[in-house]
Formats: structure tokens, sequence, C-alpha cells
């Protein structure tokens, strides 16, 4: 007994440093001032990957559309607004013509005539995903080689677009990815996913670790993608990622199998998140933790060793048991807790720089409990819904309609 103890000691001490170290890394690379493998960026006066303004790539970005998010005309606007040397143009895709999204798209696009922009329409179907039903409507009317594949409820900084691009300047890299964080939470089931998002799964996107979150080498962040047709087509293009319930890490799987490298770029995706329903929130979570459990199934079977709080609650129970007294049996579990808290506080003001993460902070140990509950989740059912859409998830990610 004294010997599992002092294991399950350890394994604490283990996560707490593996913590703490790749949310220093989070911080220095998001705060990096030069692009991995790249020069340094930006139109004014730097040079960029490319070389000089009049050389940067003409870009296409495409934006699948489904429903109305928050701030959603400030999403928008931040895409329109960006200081990019290069050609832009805007390409929008949604399955319903009375989509509320797209008439507020639309009176952006009409403050900003300088970047055309044009509507499609994807055809609607079943067992297909539908973020890249839209997508591959968008690429057939796209005019440009370069690509950005952008979700519509993010927010980008003005050089966001030179960051991400930069990259594809090496002929080796496939796709270059942004670091998503959740903004601006004003409601409890807002905030919980908020402070999973940024002190738990993106810190491991970008850190690792001896049990990554997120995977292998091939992971890729879905939020904003850049890459090129050539590159898409030499993976097999978004035809093979159409029935797959989370096509960012298929995508990955299939870049990083063609030989083609995957770039974290320093340049944080905002999500603005004011509102979001108990209902809204769990089917997120809910789809993500059957992706990954179907997608990474030896990932997922390893995922309890980051539980650090559940090892500190079962060394405190049987510390107790072993006659230690109530304080110190349970000052491990105590002392993580207080540290999760300040780390989420530490994230939310220094890192993302997001108040309401950090106004939030004291919940991070209700969000770290919630992660137990949904890891267990998909081992009940692998029935998820997606804006609407009942899906049920089969091997390898795969999705077909109930």
């Amino acid at each position: 007994m004294d010997i599992f103890l002092a294991f399950i000691l350890v394994t604490i001490i283990l996560n707490i440093m593996e913590g703490m170290s790749g949310t220093w890394r989070t911080f220095r690379f998001l705060n990096r001032p030069v692009l991995p493998g790249a020069q340094q960026y930006g139109p004014e006066g730097l040079d960029g990957s490319f070389g000089p303004a009049d050389t940067w790539p003409p870009v296409s970005i495409l934006k699948p559309v489904k429903g109305l998010d928050p701030e959603a005309a400030s999403n928008f606007e931040s895409f329109y607004t960006q200081d990019y040397p290069g050609r832009l143009e805007m390409v929008v895709a949604s399955e319903d013509r009375e989509d509320p999204a797209l008439e507020v798209i639309r009176a952006v696009a009409r403050a900003h005539p300088e970047i055309p922009t044009r509507f499609v329409r994807s055809a609607p179907g079943t067992g297909r995903n539908g973020k890249v039903a839209n997508l591959l409507a968008a690429l057939e009317e796209a005019r440009y080689e370069h690509l950005l594949l952008s979700d519509a409820d993010t927010r980008v900084a003005p050089d966001f677009l030179c960051k991400i691009m930069a990259p594809l300047s090496s002929p080796e890299v496939g796709a270059s990815f942004a670091i998503p964080y959740i903004s601006r939470a004003a409601v409890l089931p807002a905030a919980l996913f908020a402070l999973f998002v940024n002190v738990t799964a993106t810190v491991a996107i970008i850190s690792g670790g001896p049990v990554p979150f997120a995977g292998s080498h091939n992971i890729l962040a879905g939020a904003a993608v850049a890459t090129t047709r050539n590159n898409l087509q030499r993976a097999g293009g978004l035809e093979n990622i159409e029935g797959f319930i989370a096509e960012d890490l298929k995508l990955g799987e299939l870049i990083a199998g063609a030989g083609l490298a995957l770039r974290p770029v320093s340049a944080p995706v905002e999500s603005p998140l004011t509102s979001a329903s108990w209902s809204e929130v769990w089917d997120v979570f809910t789809r993500w933790f059957t992706a990954l459990m179907k997608m990474r199934p030896w990932l997922y079977a390893l995922m309890p060793l980051r539980f650090a709080h559940v090892h500190a609650a079962v060394y405190g129970i049987l510390a107790r048991g072993q006659g230690l007294s109530l304080p110190l049996a349970f000052l491990p579990l105590a002392a993580l807790l207080l540290m999760r808290v300040a780390w989420a506080f530490w994230v939310g003001r220094y890192l993302f720089r997001d108040r309401a993460t950090a106004r939030w902070s004291v919940f991070m140990p209700l969000a770290d409990l919630l992660v137990v509950i949904l890891w267990l989740r998909p081992f009940l059912t692998t029935r998820v819904r997606w804006r609407g859409r009942q899906l049920v998830v089969g091997k390898g990610g795969s999705i077909r309609e109930p």
C-alpha cells in the first residue's frame, strides 16, 4: 500500500510539473516574434517569408457558416481588415439560403468592396460532415491556390493572415494552423467550456507531454487552417474527410501521411462565446470526446493519467485509511485545486489576456471534474448532436445518421 501511495503522489507531482512547463512553453510560443522556420513577417517594412510585399500569394478565405454565432459581425469584420499585402477573396458557403449569418456577412462585405465576396450553397446530405460539405462547395468557387479554411465563429488580429500564411513558403509544410481560445464567457456553461479549451486543450496542443491531449505529431486545430490546393490534393482531397466527425484530426492525419509537415503559428484565433446554454456546451464537449475516443483510442485510454485531481482524491482516501491525519491526507488535493485555480487565472490574464477566463478561474476544479464525466460518456453511447443533427460516431470517427 505504501508503494501504491507513493506512485500516486509521484503522478500528481509529475502532472503539476508537466502542466506548468507546458503553460510556460505555450506562453513563450505565442509571444515569439519569429515564426518557426520562417523570417520575420509583416507587410510594413518587414521581410515576409514569401519575400517583398508584391510576391505574397493571393488567398481565398473559405467560410463555412451555419447559424448566427455571438458577435458575428465583428468576427467577420476582422477577416476583411487584414494587413495582408496580397490579394484576398472571401467565399461563404451555407446549406441554407435563409441562414441568419448570411445577411450579417453581406452587410460586412458591402462595407469592404475591395475584397470580392461570393456566396455559394452546399448540397445537403445524410451522413456528411456539414462543415466539410460547405468547404467543398466554397473550394469549387475559390479562384486562388492558397487557402484559409476558417470557422465562422472566429476573430483574428490584423496581422493574422501574414502569420498563418508565412510557413507555406516552405515546400515541406502542408498546412499551418492557429491556436484557438475561447473569450468573453459571460455565463457558467460558456465559462466551463472556455476553461477547458484555454487551460487544458490549447496548452496540450502546443506543449504535448507524456500523454498529450492532442495526440501525436499530426494534430491540426481546425478553427483556422492555411494550406494550398496542391497540398489538399496530395492528401487525398477534402472529399476524404467528409464522412468523419472530426475533420481537423482526419485532415491532419492525411497531410502528415502525405509526408508534409503541420505547423502551429504564434497567432491565436479568438472565439467569443458571450452566451451558451448547458445543452449547447454539452453537445460540443460530447462530440469532441467521442471523436477522440474513436480516432485516437490508445490516447483516450491513457487520458486518466492526466486526471491529477482524481489521483489526489484517491491518495487522500487511502492515506486516511492508513491512519494519516485528515489535513495531511488531503493536502495534495487542496494544493492541486488551489494551483489549478491560480493556473487558470494566469492563463486568462497573461497568456490570452481574456479577463473573463481570469474572472471564472475559481471554477477550474469544476471544469476538471466535468472532463472526467465526459471521458466516461462515450463508453455509454456514441450518439452525438451537431448543430441540430443527430449522428452516430463509428470506428475511426466515421459518422452516419441514426
